[in-house]
Order: structure tokens, then sequence, then C-alpha cells
């Protein structure tokens, strides 16, 4: 069963039985694209990150400066700032 709280690609979506036009719909919220989450789930760097590496193999991880987000290190909203 799919977690909506957690992000999950448009496949895994639609291998569950969840529609397209359903994931457009007001019950899930695109995070990137291909990738979403629940509509009620608050957006955070953490969710932003597991989005992201959703793309990625399970052994993917985040470093610099999106783990520094995750851990909430004050860093300027670009790296190039």
């Amino acid at each position: 069963m799919l977690d909506h709280t957690r992000p999950f690609t448009r496949s895994e979506a639609l291998a569950e039985g969840i529609s397209a036009k359903a994931l457009r719909g007001p019950r899930y919220r695109r995070l990137l694209r291909g990738v979403f989450v629940g509509a009620a789930v608050p957006v955070t760097p953490r969710l932003l990150v597991e989005a992201t590496l959703t793309a990625f193999p399970e052994t993917a991880f985040a470093s610099h400066f999106s783990a520094a987000r995750v851990y909430g290190v004050p860093v300027p909203l670009h790296p190039a700032e």
C-alpha cells in the first residue's frame, strides 16, 4: 500500500490504482515532476530531499547544501548567494 505521507512517483501511484486525473486533483500535491505526496503533508526541506532522491538508487543520499537545510543549518536560499 502506498504511503501518501512520503514522496511517491507517478508510476508507483498508477500501479496502486491512483489515476493520473486524481494526482492532478486536490488530494495530492506535486513536489517535483512525476513526484507527489498527500496534499495535507507539510512541505519541508527533508520532504523535498526525499522527493529528489526518488530518482536515484536507495544508496543515494543528500549532502552539503541539501543536508544543511534538512538539519536547519542557516544557509542562504541559493548556494550561489
